[in-house]
């Protein structure tokens, strides 16, 4: 029978697939051999999309690469092995580098969601290094309380105001102008309903990122700052690089190391599936690219890493 839940464009955290997390609202459940978007879909015991186990203790001589982010990272649309942090793990396989990625990545996070993720759960796992994925948007937004996936799941039936303008036709073909609809929907069933602070909310993500690294340096890891997708669309190209400009100036002033995606994926037509009703994220083309992007720039840090090791050795 058609599940609504496993195939619906938009819709993880209504699934069978998450599990309720009293700290981060929602997470992957453990143990999954399913389908999302019409992909593989495989969870590790702890909730990783992963098929593999990944040990709390870190193994001797092993660099650990965590990921945290939201459906750009965690794969919707692609199955396990096409995404991009199993290329980039892949890639390290083949280069004989004691390298392991993790991926804690949950669809429908916001950024204090991720920020949760990362200080109550991946910390756990003493990862040297964190890429945090973060579409710019995240930054100037922040969810309402999220609801118990009973009530989440209510239905069609239950929630028919939501459902018709979340995945409905209209929805995708004018997905701009969709979100003056907003006004007819409670918010609480919206699941991207967001809160602007009553001042200075356009600093808001950005202050959290500040203490975020602040915090990740006194745990001596390693950050990184990766943008999957920025915003190009309707956009001139001058807007386009004052967005780049900001966004490498903030992280430079600070202990980021910005993962830089402009220059390759601008002005790409390959953004996402073709048959955007089923699919509305990068297809496994496109995780390549991820892969390829974020491999070239880990590799200036990896060669220091190993020099650095050396002469400690020979000291």
């Amino acid at each position: 029978m058609w599940d609504w839940y496993h195939y619906n464009p938009n819709g993880f955290a209504y699934s069978n697939l998450v599990i309720d997390d009293a700290l981060m609202g929602w997470r992957i459940r453990p143990n999954l051999d399913d389908f999302f978007k019409g992909k593989k879909f495989r969870s590790n015991s702890d909730g990783l999309r992963a098929d593999r186990e990944f040990p709390l203790i870190k193994p001797e001589k092993r660099l650990r690469i965590a990921v945290v982010g939201r459906s750009y990272s965690m794969g919707a649309g692609v199955a396990n092995g096409e995404v991009w942090t199993d290329r980039l793990q892949q890639q390290f396989d083949r280069d004989n580098r004691s390298i392991e990625m993790l991926n804690f990545s949950v669809s429908g996070h916001s950024l204090m969601q991720s920020i949760a993720n990362l200080r109550h759960r991946v910390i756990n796992y003493d990862p040297d290094w964190i890429i945090l994925t973060v579409l710019h948007g995240e930054l100037e937004k922040t969810m309402l309380p999220v609801q118990p996936l009973s009530e989440r799941r209510r239905g069609i039936w239950k929630q028919w105001r939501h459902y018709l303008y979340r995945f409905s036709l209209v929805y995708h073909l004018f997905r701009d102008g969709g979100y003056q609809l907003q006004q007819f929907l409670p918010k609480q069933w919206h699941p991207d309903s967001i809160v602007m602070l009553s001042e200075n909310s356009e600093s808001y993500g950005w202050n959290a990122l500040n203490t975020l690294a602040q915090w990740l340096n006194q745990q001596g890891k390693k950050f990184f700052w990766f943008t999957p997708r920025q915003v190009f669309e309707n956009r001139t190209f001058a807007e386009v690089m004052e967005q780049h400009f900001v966004l490498k100036n903030f992280t430079q002033s600070r202990t980021i190391t910005f993962i830089d995606t402009l220059p390759i994926l601008y002005n790409q037509s390959f953004w996402y599936h073709s048959s955007p009703l089923l699919n509305n994220h990068p297809d496994e083309s496109l995780h390549q690219r991820y892969a390829d992007i974020v491999y070239q720039q880990l590799l200036p840090h990896l060669n220091r890493l190993m020099v650095s090791k050396t002469q400690s050795h020979a000291e």
